[in-house]
């Protein structure tokens, strides 16, 4: 059921190279804009010298604000059209990249600039997912949204590999203009998007897909649960490393970014032809490992973690989207994949909120087990019900 037969395999349409460039083209742009702020908690603590609760609070805004804008988002996204939103959601990132410079403490402007950030996110990611899976043949859909999403995870390491040494020598405002540029370039590649033939998405004989309502409420849970443990591990590492005497904390992202493209890119064929039911099993368990070893984070070992969990991820989120689509409904693939990510949002925003609080109190390493058991947790849930598929 979740693996194509071997001569569909073979008889795969060829992929649409040149409109899915023009999408990867945009998406690096606006990523690179948006993959700036991963470095929002260090400059939380050396500029504005917030505690980890603060920090908490203050990483939570863009994630609680997708989250909200899920239910609104997502139908806009198929009433609409994906190229209004792509371009709408560029344009709110040059503005709030713009308004940075002018953050100077914890307060109301720096607050109503993260609410932009989330809202950014929500509406160009969603939308440019769904042109995505609007350009995938059936037999490569998990291929396909793995591209797109390598695309944007590459920049999470382009990124703060420039942000970071651009702040240290030249200071934050030059790291804002940056990412205000580049997300002025996506805005401006966003025109050169064209609607996707949706014939893509015919089964072999030409008929339309038949739509099936599926678990998808299983698959916003476990997408929610993979947020938490992603937040614990993207914003607590680096106010952790930190208190442990390290400086750099960009080589996390690197050796993240790089197993997520090597993944995906290289690998990104693996969920469509053993099975994305069974792929998604093994990244969870992997997700899990990944961030319960970090609790034993260690000079040295920033780009081991990162590559780790980067591995994890890489695999999670091309075969469960891809599940959802597959058991949910083709004709509102906008809605289902603006509630899968609106679910990894809501267990972002958890994760900053309760365990930064839990860190001040019982330490970073604490929260990075209990990380690592709501994965166990999500792996368990998938795993019975792929017993019930069967």
């Amino acid at each position: 059921m979740n693996a194509p037969a071997a001569s569909e395999r073979l008889a795969a349409p060829a992929l649409p190279y040149r409109q899915l460039s023009l999408l990867i083209a945009t998406q690096l742009a606006y990523g690179t804009s948006w993959s700036t702020f991963l470095l929002m908690p260090k400059f939380l603590t050396v500029e504005l010298h917030a505690s980890a609760a603060e920090i908490g609070v203050v990483c939570a805004v863009p994630s609680l604000t997708g989250a909200l804008a899920v239910p609104f988002v997502g139908p806009l996204i198929d009433r609409v059209g994906r190229r209004p939103l792509i371009a709408l959601g560029s344009a709110l990132a040059v503005v709030q990249a713009l308004a940075f410079v002018w953050v100077d403490r914890i307060g109301p402007l720096l607050f109503g600039l993260q609410l932009l950030v989330g809202l950014s996110f929500v509406i160009q990611f969603n939308a440019a997912s769904a042109h995505a899976a609007d350009l995938a043949p059936r037999a490569r859909l998990s291929q396909v949204l793995g591209l797109f999403g390598a695309s944007n995870i590459v920049t999470n390491a382009l990124a703060p590999a420039i942000g970071e040494p651009l702040a240290d020598r030249a200071g934050w405002d030059s790291v804002f203009l940056l990412a205000a540029a580049m997300a002025l370039l996506g805005l401006l590649l966003s025109f050169t998007i064209r609607s996707a033939d949706l014939s893509v998405h015919a089964n072999g004989s030409g008929a339309p897909e038949v739509e099936r309502q599926g678990p998808l409420t299983l698959y916003v849970l476990i997408m929610a649960a993979a947020g938490t443990a992603f937040a614990i591990a993207f914003a607590y590492y680096q106010p952790f490393a930190l208190s442990l005497g390290m400086h750099e904390v960009h080589s996390f992202f690197v050796g993240y970014a790089s197993t997520v493209v090597v993944t995906r890119v290289l690998l990104g064929w693996l969920p469509d032809r053993i099975g994305r039911m069974r792929t998604a099993l093994l990244s969870l368990g992997l997700y899990a490992a990944a961030v319960l070893s970090m609790s034993q984070l260690a000079p040295g070992t920033l780009a081991f973690y990162g590559a780790l969990l980067g591995c994890a991820h890489g695999f999670l989120y091309p075969s469960v989207n891809a599940l959802a689509i597959e058991d949910g409904n083709h004709a509102r693939r906008g809605q289902v994949l603006t509630y899968l990510n609106g679910g990894f949002q809501l267990g972002y925003t958890v994760g900053v909120l309760v365990f930064g609080w839990i860190a001040e109190r019982t330490g970073y390493p604490t929260i990075f087990v209990l990380g690592g058991a709501i994965m166990l947790l999500a792996t368990a849930a998938l795993g019975r019900a792929a017993l019930a598929r069967r």
